[in-house]
């Protein structure tokens, strides 16, 4: 009996030894795969930044080498739209794709901290009278609340997500003609979309036909011209170019929209994405051949 009894006390030790054992074991497994899980995350990380910065710095001279600076154009190589690579000539080198690269000027867009009340009155008619409307979208109070806020200055389009006079999803539809970036708040008539030029000319005073009748001259000169250039925004350089009349109304009208509109841009946001993460970067070309980083953001 006390010999069974032993062989028992053996055996309870034998399986409780076992069982500790396999416990350690599957412990120790369980840590080397989240260390190893934890070291190709942080090596995906690494590589996603080598990939950002790579298409940051291939962005930056792209824009350095225009060889028109001063008259920007949608032509532009800087100017992209495209997965991969741009067909304007811009390869995106050491970048593995699948890799989504957007570039554009922030002056192509409505500067929220300068526009003035009418100027957003006429975009917001003209975006839901050609996009689509605005669902459950209070615009007087958003305006509103958008002139009390830029007393302090608006730093950043993520600060419009708190105010809720606009609802999230329908502000993100707007997000694309809009801006808070340091400009002058001068408009780039090369490269704003025809809607932002349409508000802005709705917002200055004028003859409403002739407004309409300059809008499908810029439009026309887009497509069968250069750029415009910064030496002809003068009143009688731009009325000859766009061959329109030399009236006194169309030289007053042409004058005033002239004041808030330039051909030379100096910000851009770049959005890059790729498998696994995105970055959204608002840089600015300074003097010397430099960059300012304004903002910087990453998911």
């Amino acid at each position: 009996m006390g010999m069974k009894n032993k062989k028992g006390s053996v055996l309870v030790a034998s399986v409780f030894l076992i069982s500790i054992l396999s416990i350690t074991a599957a412990s120790l497994g369980f840590e080397a795969s989240q260390h190893t899980l934890m070291m190709k995350r942080e090596l995906q990380g690494l590589e996603d930044k080598m990939q950002f910065q790579t298409a940051l710095s291939q962005v930056k001279e792209a824009i350095l080498s225009d060889p028109f600076p001063h008259e920007d154009s949608l032509q532009d190589k800087w100017y992209i739209k495209q997965k991969g690579s741009d067909p304007s000539g811009l390869k995106v080198k050491g970048v593995r794709p699948p890799l989504v690269l957007e570039v554009e000027d922030e002056e192509s867009k409505i500067n929220l901290n300068f526009a003035s009340e009418k100027l957003l009155k006429s975009f917001f008619e003209i975006f839901e009278s050609q996009v689509e409307p605005l669902v459950n979208a209070d615009k007087k109070a958003w305006i509103k609340r958008l002139m009390e806020a830029r007393e302090k200055g608006i730093g950043s389009l993520d600060e419009l997500y708190l105010w809720n006079e606009i609802p999230v999803m329908e502000l993100a539809k707007i997000l694309p003609y809009i801006t808070v970036a340091p400009t002058t708040g001068q408009i780039n008539l090369n490269t704003a979309s025809p809607l932002v030029l349409e508000a802005y000319l709705k917002s200055i005073s004028g003859d409403e036909f002739a407004k309409a009748d300059l809008l499908k001259k810029i439009l026309e000169d887009r497509q069968r011209q250069s750029s415009i250039q910064s030496k002809e925004l003068t009143p009688r350089d731009f009325t000859k170019r766009l061959d329109l009349d030399e009236t006194p109304q169309i030289l007053s009208l042409v004058q005033l929209f002239l004041n808030g509109v330039t051909t030379d841009s100096a910000h851009y946001r770049i959005k890059i994405k790729t498998n696994h993460k995105t970055a959204e970067a608002v840089i600015k070309e300074i003097e010397n051949f430099k960059f300012e980083v304004l903002s910087w953001h990453e998911e």
